[in-house]
């Protein structure tokens, strides 16, 4: 949308043109289509696959028509998706520290996280150091069938995916907007190779602005204002097109039964430029007549039963356990980190990418004009560093 009212814009005065103006992709939707993506990645088959979300959703016992779109292919219920990813992430994080450990029980095992603190603290820093290595399962796919194990590839994918997407959601809750760029250099790879080329390309504009187009101070405008905190509560940090999902919902949920052009008229321009007006009355209301205030977030709902279902599941079936040639007609789940990177090594990515800065007939919908520079460069070479 941005780009389309530059390109309207750019017969104007200069002064009018929006060059100064580059838009790059909203966090909350970018972080919605990195799950989407996993989603894809990850979803296999509940029959034949010893791990995979399909298999995961039957054993929970979670509804999959609830959470997935089979005719879109589309995540449908965004929070029950990341609820259930985060739950399995969690359940296979339990039960590599059990394996390590040799605890028997979940019991057994948080109460030896307690009293041996420093020797849990070595085998988790090991957990982590191995999982940050994100070559590891595209060195074993190279080995020969009989000396590979697909389920255990599958859990290790599963986890550095899970992690790095936590790591972002943790970062914008937490307004580490520094770690929340690191998660985003990832995603620029995995997007490479998948259907979602918007946000391939989009997230590749982002990384590029942040390294080479914007100048320090514009830099670190971004960084210190990509993420608000509408209620002022630690933790309470979120991208600034979340915050307008937020706005257009509490909108709607007021919407008139009796539309018509003056009731739409007065919704639009009154009603709904007040939305935190409006919150704050409340507030204001339930202080003065000493009403119980639980808070303007939602409670998080307790996942350790599932969490243990998983971990249990795993160690049982001896699927934590390396088993060289297991799992030879499972479905082995997408690379996206080793895929992305020969995307981005053959170089058409990039191409394209350097292509669309300097023709403008790829600015709008990519039906207007050629033979221009872009708007969208143009802001980048003369004002972009001006803030």
């Amino acid at each position: 949308m941005n780009r389309r009212v530059i390109y309207r814009q750019s017969k104007c005065s200069p002064e009018s043109r929006l060059q100064w103006i580059d838009p790059i992709t909203g966090l909350f939707h970018l972080g919605m289509n990195a799950l989407m993506l996993l989603f894809q990645t990850h979803l296999g088959n509940s029959k034949t696959d010893s791990v995979s979300l399909n298999k995961w959703i039957s054993v929970l016992d979670w509804s999959r028509g609830d959470l997935w779109s089979n005719d879109k292919e589309n995540v449908k219920d965004y929070r029950a998706c990341d609820a259930l990813f985060g739950t399995i992430v969690d359940g296979y994080i339990m039960a590599e520290l059990r394996r390590v450990r040799g605890f028997g029980n979940t019991e057994e095992h948080l109460e030896g996280m307690k009293n041996r603190g420093v020797e849990m603290k070595v085998v988790i820093e090991t957990l982590a150091n191995k999982l940050t290595s994100f070559d590891s399962v595209d060195a074993e796919r190279k080995k020969g069938d009989e000396q590979r194990d697909v389920p255990h590839e599958n859990i290790t994918l599963f986890l550095h995916h899970g992690l790095l997407m936590r790591n972002f959601t943790m970062a914008c809750r937490d307004r580490d907007s520094g770690h929340m760029v690191i998660s985003l250099r990832y995603f620029a790879v995995w997007f490479q190779d998948s259907r979602l080329h918007n946000y391939a390309r989009e997230t590749l504009h982002l990384i590029a602005c942040l390294d080479e187009y914007w100048s320090p101070r514009y830099k670190q405008w971004w960084m210190d204002n990509c993420l608000v905190n509408p209620s002022g509560k630690a933790g309470g940090f979120m991208a600034c097109n979340y915050l307008s999902e937020y706005v257009v919902r509490e909108a709607k949920a007021m919407f008139p039964n009796n539309a018509n052009e003056e009731t739409l008229r007065y919704h639009r321009e009154t009603i709904s430029p007040h939305i935190f007006f409006f919150i704050a009355v409340r507030e204001k209301m339930m202080e003065q007549t000493e009403a119980l205030m639980f808070g303007s977030h939602s409670s998080i709902v307790d996942n350790s039963t599932d969490v243990r279902v998983v971990a249990n599941f795993l160690l049982r079936r001896g699927l934590c356990e390396y088993t060289p040639g297991r799992g030879s007609d499972e479905t082995e789940a997408k690379d996206l980190y080793s895929t992305g990177l020969e995307k981005l090594g053959a170089g058409k990515c990039i191409a394209d990418y350097k292509l669309k800065l300097t023709v403008a007939g790829n600015v709008g919908d990519g039906d207007e004009g050629e033979g221009e520079i872009s708007g969208e460069l143009q802001g980048i070479r003369h004002g972009i560093g001006g803030v």
